[in-house]
Parts: structure tokens; sequence; C-alpha cells
């Protein structure tokens, strides 16, 4: 011990000596050391804290300026940065991703964590009442786009621009968006272009008859195949549904959702048609099992679901 003491008293008089501001600042030095020592520093440059956020310096200042984050000073004037610090920029990154504005953010990082829940979910509000306003903003688009652009109100009337625009929303407010108009945000093919798929698919019908009729059953069910695919998914298109690869799964699909009648007879010779494709398509082995009969209750019953498809999406 007396040993340790004679050479820590030169030590401590030294200490004795040191001003607080340069006490604070040898502390934070010494801190830095011995964690940078063990590869984590308590204390970071303003280039360290750069790489670790992912922002750039000029980002980190304009927060410090702002004083959405507080950096201590080092006898240089650098800016330094701890792990609380570190902690608010982690919340910072966080409370951007969910659109706060910085004065926002600065203001829930000043607070307990229970009014920080309170004005996020005030936040929430916020979001929903913009999604209304959204929505409203794209019916009103829609109608536009249906019924076509209102002609301007004549002078002689004295009808304002205004008071118009305040008559269309309230026409709009009454009106039905149709369903067929959009799917997955892009517009569905116009009428015309449906009936001219149409006309298509029964030249190909037609095709996988002549086929049938000079025996050659496998090809023609394959068109058939092709025809039954293509009337399902136009369907699906139509009332906004999901299409999917599966030709199965579609038909399930608009079963489901009573896209093809209320006719169960129907709908159980459509599954019949299904199996006599499938039992073709890419098994040479199930192929001798195909007659003459099969792929004529195919074909006709294609006819007549090609007819339903004109019938409900092309003259509703």
């Amino acid at each position: 011990m007396r040993r340790f003491a004679k050479f820590t008293r030169p030590f401590m008089k030294q200490i004795e000596r040191i001003s607080e501001k340069d006490y604070s600042y040898h502390v934070s030095v010494i801190e830095y050391t011995l964690y940078a020592g063990k590869g984590r520093a308590a204390v970071k440059t303003t280039s360290e804290i750069s790489k670790i956020v992912g922002v750039s310096k000029r980002t980190l200042q304009f927060y410090d300026d702002e004083g959405v984050i507080q950096a201590k000073r080092s006898e240089n004037n650098y800016r330094l940065y701890d792990e609380g610090t570190l902690k608010d920029l982690w919340e910072i990154m966080l409370y951007k991703e969910m659109g706060l504005r910085l004065k926002e953010i600065k203001k829930i990082l000043r607070v307990p964590e229970e009014e920080k829940k309170e004005l996020l979910q005030k936040y929430i509000y916020k979001i929903e009442d913009k999604i209304q306003e959204l929505k409203e903003r794209k019916k009103f688009i829609s109608f536009i786009l249906t019924k076509g652009l209102p002609l301007m109100p004549e002078e002689s009337t004295g009808i304002s621009h205004k008071s118009r625009i305040a008559e269309i929303r309230k026409e709009v407010c009454k009106w039905k968006e149709n369903p067929q108009q959009f799917v997955g945000g892009e517009k569905i093919p116009n009428r015309s272009y449906l009936a001219a798929n149409i006309k298509e698919l029964r030249y190909l019908l037609d095709e996988a008859y002549q086929q049938m009729q000079q025996g050659q059953f496998r090809y023609a069910v394959y068109d058939a195949d092709i025809v039954m695919r293509e009337s399902v998914k136009i369907i699906l298109q139509c009332r906004n549904g999901y299409v999917s690869e599966d030709l199965l799964i579609n038909i399930k699909s608009c079963e489901r959702r009573g896209l093809l009648g209320s006719d169960k007879e129907f709908m159980r010779k459509l599954y019949e048609v299904y199996h006599i494709c499938n039992s073709c398509y890419g098994n040479k082995y199930e192929e001798k099992y195909l007659n003459y009969s099969k792929v004529h209750f195919a074909i006709m019953q294609l006819a007549d679901l090609l007819n339903y498809v004109e019938r409900e999406m092309i003259c509703p």
C-alpha cells in the first residue's frame, strides 16, 4: 500500500489542478479509449455514426442544429455522439418511415412512452382521414373518366364554377363506381376488345371441332383447354377477381363468387369438361380414353360458356 501511495500522490495533485471543463473532457476521452479497445466506443464521431446509421454527415448535423438530437462537443468543437443519441437516431428513422415530419418527431422524442403511444394513435387517425379523402378523390376521378369532362357553366346561368363543382360532388356521392372499370390499378379491356377476344376464342373452338371431325381428339382437346382457360380468365378480370395460373383454382373462384350463375347443372358440366381436358393434357396414356362423344360434349359446353361470357361481360 505504501508503495502504491508513493506513486499516486503526484498524480492526485495533478488532478486537483485540473479545471471542471478539462476534467469532463479527459473523462470522455478516457471512456472513449477504454471502450474503443473493446471494439465499441461509448462516444462516437460524426463519421462513425454516419456509417452505423446509414445517413450523411450533413443530415446528422442538420438534426443537431434543429435540436432533434443533442450531440456533445469536444474541446475542438467536434460533435460526439453517445449511446443515448444513437438510440434516438434509431427512433427517428422509424418515425420517418411512418411518415412523421421532423417537427412531430422532435416532439415525440421528448415525451414518456405512454404519451408516445397516444401521439402515434392520433397519427393513425390522421392517416385514416387521409385514406378516406384519397378514396373520395379516386371516386371523383373515376366519375370524370366514365362520364367525361363536365361542360363549363355558361355565364348567363349565373352559376359559378365553384357552385357547379359542388353539384358534381353531390352527383359523385350518389354514383356507384363500376367494379369492372379497374383491375389491379389498371383499366381492363373495353367491350370492343373483349368482343374481339371472344371472336378469336370462337374461331379456336371451331378449329377444335374440325379436328374432332378428323379424329384428332388430342389436338381438339388442347384447343378446347385454351378456350376454357381464357374464358374463365375474362370472367375473373371483368369481376375484379384474382387470376391464378391454375385453371381449377379459377373455376372454383368463379363458383364461390357466383360469377358463372346459379345453375348447378352448368357448373357440373363445366367441371366435367375440365376433367376431360386435364385427362389428356400432357398425358399420352390417357389419350386412348378420349372419344368422339367426350370431345363433342366438351366443345358444346365451351360454346355455351362463350355465350355466357358474351352475354354477361360484354352485353350486360
